[in-house]
Formats: C-alpha cells, structure tokens, sequence
C-alpha cells in the first residue's frame, strides 16, 4: 500500500470517529464508545491532542467537519485557564496543537490570543514558549503544522 491510500484510509477513520464524538475530548473507550474528558477532567494533560489531529487532517483535506471539531475542542480548554490547578508544565500539549495549529492554518486572533495567555502562564512553573513561534510550519504534505516542537518545559 502506497502513502497516499494509507493517509486516504486514515483520513475516511478520522472523519467516521469524528462524527461519532462531536462534542467531545476523547481519550479512551469503553465497549467501543468514546468518553468525554471536557465534563470529566478538561485539564488532563492530553486534551489537546485529538484536536491536533484534526487540524492536522484539515490541513492536508480541508474538510470542514474536522475544522469545527478542533474548533470546540479549543473552546472547551478555555475553562482550564480558571482553574487554579489546571495550568501547569503541559499547557502546551494542550494548546500548541489546538490554538497554535488554528492559528497557524486560519490566523484566528483568539487562537493566537489563548497562545499568549498559556505562554505567560506561570502557575506552576508553566513556561510555554509558543508566542515566538506558532507560525512555523514543515512545510510538509504529509503534516501541514508543525506546533509541537515549540514547547519548552521549565520543570525539566
């Protein structure tokens, strides 16, 4: 199997997994069903990872669904930014692949605003250091946005 059909056959999966879990942060499943991390733990450290996905796909098909979706996902991280507990050493896995990737594809303000807030963040010792560099890309087909090498932890 060639690199395109694989990516085509991964693209059809996402867009299927997609809308079985609108409104949601996936993270793990029981009995095949998807649960929803932003009612139960909308600061857990892997949130924005599914919605990295998504603009990944959005990138390279352009589907709108996928946009939407990423879209929420960021919304629903905005909670985590009151939450005295919630900003710490991986705020940038949380919003690298979610506002930094939005950014990066559709230059929203707010995504490049949320970039800034969890940058400047130090709770915790927080030092995300996107604001430089969320416009960065691979220049690559295959993952048209590159905002995950940016994060820089602090605590390390």
């Amino acid at each position: 199997m060639d690199w395109q059909t694989l990516l085509d056959r991964l693209h059809d999966k996402v867009l299927a997994v997609t809308a079985r879990s609108m409104h949601k942060i996936p993270y793990t499943t029981e009995k095949g069903v998807f649960d929803d991390l932003s009612e139960s733990n909308i600061s857990w450290w892997t949130n924005g990872f599914w919605a990295g996905l998504l603009w990944q796909f959005y990138g390279a098909y352009g589907d709108e669904i996928l946009r939407k979706a990423a879209e929420e996902v960021e919304g629903k991280l905005d909670k985590v930014f009151l939450l005295p507990q919630g900003m710490d050493h991986d705020s940038g896995f949380r919003w690298l692949p979610t506002a930094g990737a939005n950014y990066t594809l559709t230059g929203s303000e707010d995504s490049r605003r949320r970039l800034q807030l969890a940058a400047n963040d130090d709770r915790k010792g927080s030092q995300v250091r996107a604001a430089q560099t969320y416009k960065k890309k691979t220049g690559n087909n295959l993952f048209p946005v590159n905002c995950w090498w940016t994060i820089q932890d602090s605590n390390l």
